[in-house]
Parts: C-alpha cells; sequence; structure tokens
C-alpha cells in the first residue's frame, strides 16, 4: 500500500457526504481511507455505512469507537491501523482536489524526502491560506531547518499540510493528554528525533475551513493559550536531550512569549488578574532567556517585556485592544 490516509470524525453528519465523495474521486488507487468514528452521537454512523455499502469501494476502512476520546486518540488508532508506507492526515470539514493523494504521494517518493510540505488555500475565498512558494526552490531542508522555520512562524503545523514517512508515526505519536496545538506537538516531536529530509511545494490542492480555525486569537480561551506554553516547555524538554539542537532552546523561548502574552490579552480581556500575573511572571523569567530569530520580533518582545515588568495595565490594554 502506498499512502493511508487518516480522518478522525466527530458529528460531522454535515460534511460527511461531501468528504466521502471528495475521497472517492481521489485518482490515486493505491490508497486506503481510514474513517475513524470518534463517538459521534449524531447520523455520521449511518450516514457513512450507507455511502460504504453504496459505493462499495474497497479503498475505505471504517473504524467505530463507542466513546468520544478526542481527536489525538482517533489518529493514534488510525496510525495502528495504516498500512500505507506515507501518512496524510486530513480534517473532516475540507475538501481537495482530484488528485491531491496522487500529487503529495508523487512528490515525496520521486524526491526520496521523509516530509513534503505543501500550501493550501482557505475554502471560502480559494487564496492561499498557507503559501510555500518562497521555500519552493529544490532545496532539501534538515531538521534544525525546519525548526527555525517553526519558531520564525515560517512553517506551519497543520497536519493536511503534508506527507509524512508511515515509519516516522507510532500509535502513542499524538499526546491525548492535550487538547490544544497536539498536531504542533506530534509533528515538532517527529522533527526532533528524527535526522528529517524536507522540501517545499507551492501549489495547492486542498482548501482549508478557516472559519472553523480556532487558532484565530480573539477566539482562544486562557486555558488553550496554557496549553500551547504547555506545548512549548515539552517541546524545550526534548531539544534539552539532543545536544546538538540546544542552541535553538532561546529560539523556542522566544515562540513561548508569544503564548504567554496570548494568556495575558486574553486575561485582562475576562479581567481575570490571577492568570494575568501569573503570565506576566513567567513572561519576564523567559524574556531573560529567549532569543528572536528576526528583528522585529526582537524590538515587539522588547516593548511588551517593558510594559510587563513596569506592570503598566492601561497601555496593555489600549495596545490590545482590538482583540479585547
Amino acid at each position: 500500500m502506498d499512502v493511508s490516509v487518516i480522518i478522525p470524525v466527530y458529528n460531522g453528519e454535515k460534511n460527511i457526504k461531501r468528504l466521502f465523495k471528495c475521497l472517492q474521486r481521489q485518482r490515486k488507487r493505491e490508497v486506503e481511507f481510514i474513517f475513524v468514528n470518534d463517538g459521534s452521537t449524531d447520523k455520521t454512523d449511518s450516514i457513512l455505512n450507507e455511502l460504504l455499502n453504496s459505493y462499495n469501494d474497497r479503498r475505505f476502512i471504517y473504524k467505530k469507537l463507542s466513546e468520544n476520546k478526542g481527536v489525538s486518540n482517533a489518529r493514534n488508532i488510525g496510525i495502528d491501523i495504516a498500512q500505507g508506507r506515507y501518512l496524510i492526515f486530513v480534517d473532516s470539514d475540507d475538501i481537495f482536489t482530484e488528485d491531491f493523494v496522487s500529487v503529495y504521494y508523487k512528490r515525496i517518493y520521486e524526491n526520496k524526502t521523509d516530509i513534503e510540505f505543501f500550501s493550501f488555500n482557505a475554502k471560502k475565498n480559494q487564496q492561499k491560506y498557507v503559501d510555500y512558494s518562497k521555500f519552493d526552490n529544490g532545496n532539501v531542508f534538515n531538521s534544525e531547518e525546519l525548526l527555525k522555520m517553526f519558531f520564525s512562524q515560517k512553517l506551519r503545523t497543520f497536519l493536511f499540510s503534508f506527507i509524512s514517512k508511515a515509519s516516522l508515526w507510532t500509535p502513542t505519536s499524538f499526546e491525548t493528554g492535550i487538547t490544544y496545538q497536539e498536531d504542533t506537538l506530534a509533528l515538532i516531536n517527529i522533527i526532533l528525533c528524527n535526522d528529517i529530509k524536507a522540501r517545499f511545494n507551492t501549489n495547492c490542492y486542498y482548501l482549508y475551513n478557516s472559519e472553523n480555525n480556532s487558532n484565530v486569537s480573539n477566539n482562544l480561551s486562557i486555558e488553550q493559550y496554557w496549553q500551547a506554553v504547555k506545548v512549548d516547555k515539552k517541546i524545550a524538554e526534548i531539544i534539552k536531550n539532543r545536544n546538538k539542537l540546544s542552541s535553538i532552546i532561546p529560539n523556542l523561548y522566544s515562540k513561548e512569549l508569544s503564548e504567554l502574552m496570548g494568556v495575558i490579552v486574553c486575561s485582562l480581556r475576562k479581567n481575570n488578574m490571577f492568570n494575568y500575573y501569573k503570565a506576566r511572571q513567567q513572561y519576564i523569567e523567559t524574556y531573560k532567556m529567549s532569543s528572536n530569530i528576526t528583528f522585529k520580533q526582537k524590538i515587539k518582545r522588547r516593548i511588551q517585556y517593558l510594559l510587563l515588568i513596569n506592570n503598566n495595565i492601561k497601555v496593555l490594554r489600549l495596545i490590545y485592544s482590538k482583540i479585547m
């Protein structure tokens, strides 16, 4: 089997028919589409069974879970079932072109890479949501280069935006105790634990439903921001065990400052001063250990640090009023 496509689904009755038809039209034949129904309580199960019986397409595999245990658990089960040499993860409310799987596979097979990253469009306006055209130059990127791109927010960790070797993944790749940025932790852990060779592609074959994006800063809860901080700390611990990468830890601390600033702004918006002061203290401590990749980052972090160390709440509220 060439490719396994893993699709976790929870209460997806509104989108499941459209998604199924997108998969059914895929030109790639040596592929398996693994639906993992994460304990849906709507009509997802009956719709999927009806579609499977109607099309009788042997490429489809269906696993129904008795209870909802979260997307990380569903993805882990999909990994355990998968027989393909390569893996692709798909979100149940997105759509894609008929050659989505075949092109992803062709690029990673011909380039003999571990991961191939792809640009993708927003479903709403068909415009590029993530654009990797600057990196689609034939260069092969190693683990350290990918991490630096991640810390400078040039590498995005959307799971559907890449195809990777199945051998990189295990049925415990996604940590079930993490409910936000679990995809980031899983991908970065893979990059850290392997000598990765990756390339980037500018063309788009995937349409992302950005309207359901919970990553928009003003939609996030305080708890989600703390989850992001937790993910950064876990990544730092992994890096510390790999001496050749330890020099990039200060760059990770700079990213953590961004998550802590999210806690601070969200806390001020909700007038939650306990979390404000908790995040403020961590920001001040982390700032002293951080290092910024760009000059713009350096200036931004310095201003934030000065405002926080002087506890200038009024100015913070004024600056961030648009997202508060």
